[in-house]
């Protein structure tokens, strides 16, 4: 037991540190764009959350049935030239700027892909919540809302790297599953992306769903659906815990908190269900970046095909049933994602460092390891090797 307690007293004391050291980073470096953003200006996601934070309450569900372009009139000339300079560095070249009434006239909407509905369940507007109440309601600038949002993203993306931390305590492989996860994670935050921000409640459910705890897994699972909806790719881990509740009856043992976990499951499949069914003909009509879309049969598919069917031997002779439908549902999965970007990743990192199970969890591992690698590298054109650390040097 002290054994176990020094492990996790060690990996917070890391991921403290951590978290101290990109928070510094973030806040003292020079120069700094007012996106807040690593390289500099490029990346507009984490801005985007932020202010359909603000509009979500007044736009409902047409966040997600219309684009921004139908819900709102983009600002005149006269009003852009108004803005502060920070506003108008996202105003200009790119225009995404709109005009909502009764919002401060130095605080407009402004968001990337405005040509679209929101493709995000409304978890997201809770994790941005706290700064876009207080960009909206104080004098705080739009440069320290987008540096506040990042500095909030590190912190929820160290609290994921906690969790992965004690998922892995005695896995084989350890410290190699941390250092792939580390480096993507912290890089694609320093971006703004929140993808980092959905590992905790999978990690969790994953932890859950090994000490039985079916209600408990399910319910984390729904927390990671409702903030994003790549959490779906784990939909093998939401069927194995409602078959753990239902098989063990789990719910005659139940107290309060039970009962209130299970009706929360209720409440946030609705909260992801509901808006990933009217996204339905958007995403549908989304171009492909995909190279690895199985109906355009190009090369980079075969290849994945490949990387699946060795890691589906592995995991057959490790007899990982669990690992082995989560990699057939993950792989149909990439195999019909219409867009594959690199920060898509980051979501393959939670099966990574997840607790393993099987006869053999050694070659469970490297089976997970063998195709996570493989469909970073295939699907997202994505490399472990942190190139990007030059961006932190320079």
């Amino acid at each position: 037991m002290n054994v176990l307690g020094d492990r996790r007293r060690r990996a917070l004391l890391l991921t403290l540190a951590s978290l101290a050291g990109w928070l510094g980073w973030e806040v003292l470096r020079r120069p700094h764009h007012p996106y807040g953003d690593l390289t500099g200006g490029h990346y507009t996601d984490h801005l985007s959350h932020l202010n359909a934070a603000r509009l979500l309450p007044r736009a409902g569900l047409d966040l997600w049935r219309k684009p921004l372009t139908a819900l709102l009139r983009p600002l005149t000339l006269e009003e852009r030239a108004r803005l502060p300079d920070d506003v108008k560095s996202a105003a200009y070249p790119r225009g995404e700027a709109y005009f909502v009434p009764g919002w401060p006239a130095d605080k407009p909407m402004i968001a990337s892909w405005s040509f679209n509905p929101r493709f995000y369940p409304p978890g997201d507007a809770v994790l941005f919540a706290p700064v876009a109440l207080l960009y909206h309601f104080t004098s705080l600038s739009f440069a320290r809302a987008n540096l506040l949002a990042l500095c909030l993203l590190l912190i929820y993306a160290h609290l994921s790297l906690y969790l992965l931390h004690r998922a892995t305590e005695g896995e084989p492989l350890r410290a190699l599953t941390l250092l792939i996860a580390y480096f993507p994670i912290i890089h694609w935050t320093l971006e703004g992306f929140y993808d980092g921000a959905l590992l905790a409640p999978l990690i969790a459910c994953a932890l859950l769903l090994g000490q039985r705890r079916g209600i408990a897994a399910l319910f984390a699972f729904c927390v990671a659906a409702s903030i994003h909806f790549r959490a779906f790719f784990y939909a093998p881990w939401a069927i194995a815990a409602a078959i753990l509740v239902l098989r063990e009856r789990q719910w005659r043992s139940w107290a309060a908190r039970g009962w209130a976990m299970a009706a929360g499951c209720g409440l946030l499949s609705i909260a992801a269900l509901v808006p990933f069914a009217i996204l339905q003909p958007a995403l549908g009509s989304l171009g492909y970046t995909n190279a690895a879309a199985l109906h355009q049969m190009r090369p980079e598919a075969l290849v994945l095909a490949a990387i699946a069917c060795v890691a589906s031997i592995l995991l057959l002779r490790a007899r990982s049933w669990l690992e082995l439908a989560t990699l057939v549902w993950m792989t149909a999965m990439l195999f019909s994602l219409h867009q594959a970007e690199q920060w898509h990743a980051v979501v393959l990192l939670a099966w990574l460092c997840a607790p393993a199970a099987g006869s053999d969890v050694a070659l469970a591992v490297q089976a997970r390891l063998w195709f996570v690698l493989g469909a970073t590298a295939v699907v997202f054109r994505d490399s472990p090797v942190p190139t990007w650390l030059a961006q932190v040097f320079a």
